[in-house]
């Protein structure tokens, strides 16, 4: 897998991200954002049923 540049766009997420807060709970991320459980699987990289549990 060849590495990419990092265009503006991810960039500028990288800088957002660098000043959140880790250690969200599944519970604090499901109130804080409106997302259901085939979008967390994406965001974490794992899979639905692994989500659902």
């Amino acid at each position: 897998m060849n590495p990419h540049p990092l265009k503006q766009r991810e960039q500028d997420l990288m800088q957002l991200y660098s000043y959140c807060q880790l250690g969200m709970t599944p519970k604090q991320f499901y109130t804080k954002w409106q997302v259901n459980y085939e979008q967390m699987a994406q965001i974490c990289d794992r899979s639905l049923s692994t989500v659902r549990r």
